[in-house]
């Protein structure tokens, strides 16, 4: 008899999900330029430079070629002579003496009567752009001046400035001196001051189109809501709004200021015998012994061996010390004297490390300090920066929240003597003591039905991706199968991570045969499908590629997969502007309305395991729900992470499920889930590389670390194959699916006329001209060489095109915005908004 036949692997959505939305509407950093008289002529501008260059690729393609063809039949010397420097001058771009060459040749001896009609579109088309420049010219000063008003005029609103404050407290000063410093008429001030004002104006740019039109989880700007799919109702139906957008904030000590803090105190020779002792991470302790990061071994005695056995990361050094000499018999000096050598030498670390996995760990630090020495005046100090965060997250305006920002820093660098800014001048950086956190209002809860047609439409992309992820992760296994042939089957962990490492950074970790012909596959494929703008695919086209991973997959199968992709929907473009959704009501522009959904990134990461859990209605079933699938890493007695000391706010918390794997810093003070790295082995098993502990084998989560080492041991990841045809790539439809945006890898060559710009409208109009050539839609999103993250520019603004100016010395890569602003989803009271949907989606073979 035989057992019941299996499945396909069925893409399925989890209940919970994150919206993520922009604290302002994009009105903030769009608004009235949308639609005002200079970013028309603009517009209108690329439009007649894209007719311009169809017809002169016309010419040069066809009517040029066969007038040729006809002057030498007739022999025509000084007819052809006239075509070659109409051609030249064409290929130059030089309309006048084309247009010269035209008329002589259109003209009663010219010869090429038939071609007359295509010759003569070129002059049209060349008094249009004339025309069209005209128009930007005219526009340009009016234009220019009024969107400098406008930015200055918005970055003094009082919510924008409560925001900057949380930015950049420096450039909030800043504006509010450029606000009151009188300005000349537009046109009369000297040159450094109109230098010095477009700098400003730009970085206001900046930080403007952070606020409205970027997804981030950050304070009021940026908050965190959490939705739920629901049988309890078809469609979307959302909660009420706030006057302040958020329903919940809290302010937070930042990792690196509590960690200063921890350092100082630990510095007070008062507090030397009760910092909690523990074992370096990079020390492997052997029967007799420890072997260093080095790789050195030193012999050590059985009381250095209880010691290193004994440091929990809780008890003190003299408590520890007691302990040891009650059950060892050795004097209790003594003990303390070698808990100060085995310090000393870093085989013992005696500190108050916050953990890196505790979502509040000034909190930590108040409570593990009052334990140990409730007596200390450090207790009060501690408790007095609480008091102080308290106040900067209860105020309530832009005044208010500087105010107590001053107050926290002066008493910050008062106890610990180090600046309380950090990272001077960067766009993105954890540069400040404090951040806040918010819980967005509105909360969206989505019918299942809704939850099946996006499990539907985005099933056979991320089968796509779930097979070129396999390709990529047997890429890594073969280079790491080859470390350890090298080393005859075994190393340790560290040891295997370094030569791993090496050999990727020699260029010897090459891609597989089968991963690279999954990608010229894939490129070939939207190729072909293509019309230049967008290739739209089907599910059947895909299927020879997701075969490609088919061997991979059946030799070592994986019975369940994870993703979480962002998923942004665009509305109908003929859809009625409605405006916020009454509470409970539906959400404007569903998706049975004909919107497009696109797709964003695909994350690697578990959001309830992280900061992003933060505010979850009820997070024990967050995490439940999540932990049902446990499977796809293992299961839960072999799923581990490996954590370095915290950066900022951590993308893994102490709600993680399994082990954490220590290399730097303090992952939480329950040892029962923490692994030494040093204590970590790589072995050749009968399957592949296997990574051991102390008590078997470990599946490693990795987040969105993408080390070799780490990856090799972890499940394959969901990964996107990058499609590049040439330097583009156009947008990618599966069904109603936008799974690839299109985008444009723009070289230094390419913006060199917007470099060599010597004025504003010499710079929209190169930038205008750029857009004409290569289709590049007005509204983009453009990342610099060298750039953390990228930027959000309307082209047609002369502001935002001298930001792009400010990198066209490098290549940018640039993609549209989509949705574009007509089509933003999520409409609230006060405009259209930026947002997505941070989803969690699990594959697994049913039977």
């Amino acid at each position: 008899m035989t057992g019941p036949a299996t499945r396909a692997p069925q893409w399925a959505l989890r209940p919970d999900f994150l919206l993520r939305r922009a604290g302002f509407p994009f009105e903030l950093l769009d608004g009235p330029a949308a639609a005002s008289p200079l970013a028309d002529a603009v517009e209108r501008y690329v439009e007649a430079v894209a007719r311009l260059e169809q017809q002169r690729r016309a010419l040069l393609r066809r009517e040029l070629p066969a007038a040729v063809e006809r002057a030498r039949a007739d022999g025509a010397c000084a007819r052809l002579r006239t075509l070659s420097r109409v051609r030249s001058a064409l290929g130059r771009r030089r309309y006048d003496t084309a247009l010269t060459g035209i008329a002589e040749l259109t003209g009663p001896a010219g010869g090429t009567q038939q071609h007359t009609p295509a010759l003569t579109r070129l002059g049209v088309a060349v008094r249009e752009m004339t025309d069209a420049a005209g128009a930007v010219a005219n526009a340009l000063d009016r234009g220019t001046q009024e969107e400098h008003d406008r930015l200055v005029e918005r970055i003094g609103l009082e919510r924008v400035r409560e925001a900057l404050i949380q930015l950049s407290p420096s450039f909030t000063e800043q504006a509010e001196r450029f606000a009151r410093r009188p300005r000349p008429p537009h046109g009369t001030e000297a040159g450094a001051t109109r230098a010095r004002d477009r700098k400003f104006l730009r970085t206001a740019l900046l930080y403007l189109q952070r606020l409205a039109a970027k997804n981030e989880s950050t304070s009021f700007f940026g908050p965190l809501t959490h939705g739920r799919f629901t049988a309890g109702h078809d469609g979307y139906r959302t909660g009420p709004e706030t006057p302040t957008g958020v329903r919940r904030r809290e302010a937070f000590l930042t990792f690196w200021a509590t960690a200063e803090l921890a350092r100082v105190i630990a510095l007070d020779p008062e507090l030397a015998g009760v910092l909690p002792v523990r074992r370096s991470p990079l020390v492997t302790v052997l029967d007799d012994g420890i072997r260093d990061r080095q790789g050195r071994v030193r012999r050590l005695g059985p009381l250095d061996l209880a010691l290193l056995a004994a440091a929990d990361a809780t008890t003190g050094a003299d408590a520890l010390a007691v302990s040891l000499a009650s059950s060892t018999g050795t004097p209790a000096a003594d003990v303390r004297s070698r808990i100060d050598r085995l310090t000393k030498a870093g085989l013992l670390l005696a500190d108050l490390e916050p953990a890196s996995t505790r979502p509040r760990p000034l909190d930590d630090l108040r409570t593990l300090v009052r334990s140990l020495a409730p007596h200390s005046p450090w207790a009060d100090r501690l408790d007095g920066i609480a008091t102080s965060l308290a106040l900067f997250g209860q105020a309530s305006t832009a005044a208010g929240r500087a105010g107590a920002l001053r107050a926290l820093e002066a008493e910050f660098q008062q106890l610990t003597g180090a600046p309380a800014r950090r990272e001077g001048g960067r766009m993105y950086a954890d540069r400040l003591v404090a951040y806040e956190e918010c819980e967005g209002d509105a909360p969206p809860s989505i019918g299942l039905d809704v939850a099946d047609r996006w499990s539907a439409a985005l099933a056979p992309y991320l089968d796509l991706c779930a097979a070129y992820g396999v390709l990529r992760h047997e890429a890594t296994r073969a280079a790491a199968e080859r470390v350890l042939a090298e080393a005859g089957g075994e190393l340790s962990y560290l040891d295997f991570a370094e030569r791993l490492g090496a050999l990727t950074t020699q260029g010897a970790f090459e891609r597989s045969l089968a991963e690279q012909k999954f990608t010229a596959g894939f490129a070939a494929l939207v190729e072909a499908a293509g019309d230049g703008r967008e290739a739209v695919l089907t599910t059947a086209d895909l299927r020879p590629l997701t075969d490609l991973a088919a061997a991979a997959e059946a030799a070592r199968p994986t019975p369940t997969r994870f993703v979480s992709p962002d998923l942004m929907l665009a509305r109908d473009s003929g859809a009625a502007e409605p405006g916020a959704a009454e509470p409970g009501a539906a959400y404007p522009g569903a998706p049975d309305s004909g919107e497009l959904l696109v797709l964003g990134e695909l994350h690697p990461y578990v959001f309830a395991w992280g900061s992003q859990g933060l505010f979850a209605p009820d997070p024990a079933s967050l995490r439940a729900d999540t932990e049902e699938h446990l499977s796809a890493w293992g299961g839960p007695d072999r799923i581990a992470t490996v954590l370095r000391r915290r950066r900022h706010k951590g993308l893994v918390s102490d709600a993680f499920p399994g082990r954490f794997i220590e290399v730097g810093g303090l992952a939480t003070r329950d040892r029962s889930r923490c692994l030494a790295v040093a204590d970590l082995r790589v072995v050749q098993g009968p399957h592949g590389p296997e990574l051991l502990g102390p008590d078997g084998s470990l599946v490693l989560y990795t987040g969105e670390n993408d080390h070799p080492h780490l990856r090799v041991f972890a499940p394959p990841q969901v990964e996107v194959p990058q499609v590049r045809i040439g330097d583009r790539r156009p947008r990618i439809r599966i069904g109603n699916v936008v799974v690839q945006r299109a985008r444009w890898w723009l070289s230094a060559d390419d913006l060199a006329a917007l470099h060599r710009a010597q004025d504003t409208g010499l710079a929209l109009t190169a930038a205008a001209e750029l857009r004409a050539a290569l289709d590049i839609p007005r509204y983009v999103f453009a990342k610099p060489e060298g750039e953390p993250k990228p930027i959000c520019l309307d082209l047609s603004s002369p502001l935002a095109v001298s930001v792009l100016r400010q990198f066209a010395d490098r290549p940018v890569v640039v993609e549209e915005m989509l949705p574009e602003p007509g089509r933003l989803w999520l409409r609230r009271g006060d405009g259209a908004y930026t947002s997505e949907f941070r989803l969690a989606m699990f594959r697994q073979v049913q039977s």
